[in-house]
């Protein structure tokens, strides 16, 4: 009878994987943190964002004449609103509004609305939102009185 010889192969002992996979392990558990940080900021950073756009786009109706009234925008305990009209509490074309709700991670401070004027997109006196995310993050969007319109991170 032929005896066969058998040939070693190289191949990972049980060892070695196992060291391996603790050091993915702890990889993992030191970025996952980071992680976490660079995704609420981003969320802070998209949101802040939107509520810019949304008082351009407002901005931008009042000075076309759109409609043929001002617009603005209102900020209420978890949302903004795009509305056309005087005043958001009263005389606004409810049809027309538009409404932004936040996640409850976030909250709004500043004035109770921001009205551009017809034609000129000016706000009269300077307006500052507060946008306030998840972890203390902090973003003020600025409108000034001749209506331009400035975010940043704190």
């Amino acid at each position: 009878m032929m005896e066969r010889k058998m040939r070693s192969r190289p191949a990972f002992t049980a060892i070695e994987l196992i060291v391996v996979l603790a050091i993915f392990v702890v990889a993992i558990a030191i970025t996952l943190p980071f992680l976490g940080k660079f995704q609420q900021e981003e969320t802070l950073t998209t949101v802040t964002q939107d509520i810019v756009q949304t008082l351009r786009r407002a901005q931008n109706k009042s000075m076309n004449g759109e409609r043929g009234v001002a617009w603005g925008v209102a900020l209420q305990e978890g949302a903004y609103i795009q509305f056309a009209g005087p005043s958001y509490s009263s005389g606004r074309i409810v049809r027309l509004d538009e409404k932004h709700t936040l996640q409850k991670t976030f909250t709004l401070y500043g004035p109770p609305e921001i009205l551009f004027a017809k034609r000129t997109g000016y706000v009269g006196t300077e307006a500052v939102i507060t946008l306030q995310g998840p972890e203390r993050g902090l973003s003020n969007i600025t409108v000034n009185a001749e209506g331009g319109i400035s975010y940043e991170s704190l």
